[in-house]
């Protein structure tokens, strides 16, 4: 008889890819420590993301939305109204979907539920009567209550499924959360590049000395700009993602694969720059390469205050205003953040590795 695999379900935000880069780490820590564990993927992900991201690792995906998040009109634009609609349908028939869940896995056993950071695999953990950990640098009942209120029925409803998790991850970078009961700090949560930049470099044709800036924007949808006004920035090259970057392009504006064959890691860490919108992962990555960082502002998100302050006091960087972004005018803030002379700090990447450690505690063991 081929014995049962140890198993974990983990609830994975499908709103952008910041999540899943945040969860990766530990699952590849997991994955050493557990060769033959299988994953219990909840999700809306695409599936072969879901592959590229977690190579050799044992995954069973149950699709489908586990969250709502924020509704995008694109990276750095949220479309508040139709958010709470979402929210309503969605944690409108909560017992109903917390039952959907509970007779979905129950057949499966796993051991544990983790979340990133879906409210709804806290009561599922709970109904199952398994362990739960939050691991994120936000939630999104931090998120809804500074729109809507600490006496809002949906930002009530989530918290009381917050205060179902046993125990929250949190790195820095992270918003500080009032549900969850059980708070702890752990080190940066960031995926390892797998090449060096001279590598990286010469196969994507980048010359020496040529200065190239990495424009990225996630999975939420990259904000207009007047491509040939690219053409106007002196020395240096764009690369922007290839499905991103149609015909004509201005001769300084290079496409780039995002993850096939180099991930975001290693493309930070062969790039002078990037330009982006401040968010957990790309930041964190970007703390690893070193890579100064021009960045747009994003005012209407709960999280965008804080990561900002930390750009301008810990980060080489530059904030581009969103006139100067849209006209495709980004030498002054490229200059700017290349020549800052903030450093970041010194970064402890071994957050990884203390969440496998934590969820391999809450299981009992990988005896």
């Amino acid at each position: 008889m081929i014995p049962t695999p140890r198993r974990i379900a983990l609830y994975l935000s499908g709103h952008g890819y910041g999540h899943l880069s945040q969860t990766v780490p530990m699952l590849l820590e997991l994955g050493r420590l557990l060769p033959d564990f299988e994953i219990l993927l909840r999700t809306e992900l695409p599936a072969d993301l879901l592959h590229c991201a977690l190579p050799n690792l044992n995954l069973k995906i149950l699709p489908g939305p586990v969250d709502v998040g924020v509704v995008q009109r694109s990276a750095i634009d949220e479309d508040w109204g139709a958010t709470r609609s979402a929210v309503e349908s969605f944690f409108g028939p909560w017992q109903e979907r917390i039952d959907a869940e509970v007779a979905r896995l129950a057949p499966l056993k796993p051991e544990i539920v983790v979340s990133n950071i879906s409210p709804l695999a806290f009561p599922v953990a709970r109904r199952l009567g398994i362990a739960s950990l939050a691991l994120a640098s936000l939630d999104w009942g931090v998120i809804y209550r500074s729109r809507w209120g600490d006496v809002d029925p949906w930002v009530a409803r989530i918290a009381q499924a917050h205060r179902d998790c046993d125990l929250r991850l949190s790195p820095p970078l992270s918003l500080p959360s009032v549900d969850f009961l059980d708070n702890r700090s752990i080190p940066l949560l960031v995926r390892s590049p797998h090449h060096n930049r001279k590598t990286v470099r010469d196969a994507l044709g980048w010359g020496e000395g040529e200065k190239v800036a990495l424009v990225l924007f996630g999975g939420t949808g990259q904000p207009p700009f007047e491509l040939a006004g690219l053409a106007h920035i002196e020395g240096w090259s764009l690369a922007l993602p290839t499905q991103l970057a149609p015909d004509p392009l201005p001769p300084n504006v290079l496409r780039v694969s995002i993850d096939q064959p180099f991930a975001t890691p290693d493309l930070l860490l062969a790039a002078d720059a990037v330009v982006t919108k401040p968010g957990y992962g790309v930041l964190s990555e970007a703390w690893q390469a070193g890579c100064p960082v021009v960045y747009l502002p994003r005012r209407g998100f709960p999280e965008y205050p804080m990561l900002h302050g930390w750009l301008q006091n810990h980060a080489p960087s530059a904030l581009l205003d969103l006139e100067s972004f849209a006209a495709g005018r980004w030498g002054t803030a490229l200059a700017l953040a290349t020549s800052c002379s903030t450093r970041y700090p010194p970064l402890d990447p071994s957050g990884g590795r203390v969440a496998a450690a934590t969820v391999a505690r809450l299981m009992g063991g990988f005896g």
